[in-house]
């Protein structure tokens, strides 16, 4: 379990800092190349796009596995503090189910758009890489909300929620 933690933590954490220091690249030479010589780019704001899509949803997945990622502290703190752990846990369980749904569903329409082949407009690139953010990174979610839940129970820190 410690070893499959580490292995994602480095996944996760290489490929977002590694898009964001390209997709900000882009972007960077995107404006020089359109406003001090006047020869703009087709591709650059369409790659940045996607490269901010699956960088969002793999910066989410780490916060998964942080709790830092966002939630309603107050649907929480509302209740007696004998009653909030369990009310932690509800909303993991809620989270897990929302990221499951969205992981099924989200592979429908990616499995659809390998189907019919559509691609971008100015790199030819076919759809499906893009969307297959949804559903990897819901299943990275559910793996990380799976790896909080058992941490939190193994240190006991839920008791003082």
């Amino acid at each position: 379990m410690e070893q499959l933690k580490k292995g994602l933590n480095s996944i996760e954490a290489n490929a977002s800092a590694i898009l964001l220091m390209l997709m900000l690249a882009i972007l960077f030479a995107q404006v020089v190349l359109r406003y001090i010589f006047n020869a703009p780019t087709a591709w650059s704001e369409e790659v940045a796009r996607y490269m901010f899509i699956w960088f969002a949803y793999l910066s989410a997945s780490m916060c998964a596995l942080s709790n830092t990622h966002i939630r309603i502290d107050t649907m929480v703190m509302i209740w007696p503090r004998i009653i909030r752990p369990y009310m932690f846990f509800v909303g993991n369980l809620i989270f897990f189910l929302f990221c499951l749904f969205t992981t099924y569903y989200g592979w429908l329409f990616t499995r659809s758009l390998m189907d019919a082949g559509q691609i971008s407009v100015a790199l030819g690139m076919e759809m499906w890489i893009v969307f297959a953010a949804l559903p990897v990174c819901n299943l990275l979610m559910m793996i990380r909300i799976l790896q909080s839940t058992y941490k939190i129970v193994k240190d006991g820190s839920y008791k003082t929620a």
